[in-house]
């Protein structure tokens, strides 16, 4: 561990560090501009050359009055009610899913159990095909030209030699 002089010493910086940083952090906050358009709405609009028409400046003037003056929508509203709509309706549809699940089905047979009630539903029943049974015949491997031993590098080059003067054929 470390000494208690040390140790109040290290303290002490914190201390300073922290509220140079609360200091300043609310000196950095701007809500105006980001670090893009620092110098503003004008900005973007100034002209390389020097010259600026005065009606495009009239039009982007214009322009960024109607942008200050639409108010701020909220980019995230906190509406719970709109997770408890959708709770709601998905509870229904599964209510009304497990009800109509329930109901008699016309095409199905109920089937009695074995003390009397006429509680289990089963489909008719069906008929047993047993796996067609494939031919015990093992196929027979297809006879395949065994493929031609490579060509070595020299016999290549007289291909090649022969190749070059013939024209190509280009399949259209």
């Amino acid at each position: 561990m470390r000494d208690p002089k040390a140790l109040r010493k290290i303290q002490k910086t914190l201390k300073v560090i922290k509220s140079a940083n609360k200091s300043v952090i609310a000196d950095a906050i701007d809500t105006e501009h980001t670090a893009v358009t620092r110098e503003g709405p004008d900005q973007p609009d100034q002209d390389d050359y020097g010259y600026e028409s005065q009606e495009a400046a009239a039009l982007y003037e214009k322009m960024m009055q109607k942008y200050n003056k639409m108010p701020e929508v909220p980019k995230f509203s906190a509406s719970s009610s709109h997770v408890n709509k959708d709770l709601n309706g998905t509870r229904e549809r599964v209510k009304n899913a497990l009800q109509h699940e329930e109901e008699p089905v016309p095409h199905k047979r109920r089937r009695r159990t074995e003390n009397g009630d006429k509680d289990r539903e089963a489909s008719p029943p069906q008929k047993y095909e047993p796996e067609k049974k494939k031919d015990d015949k093992p196929e027979k491997p297809k006879f395949r030209k065994p493929a031609p031993p490579p060509m070595d590098f020299n016999q290549l080059l007289k291909l090649a030699e022969q190749k070059k003067s013939e024209p190509l054929e280009v399949a259209a």
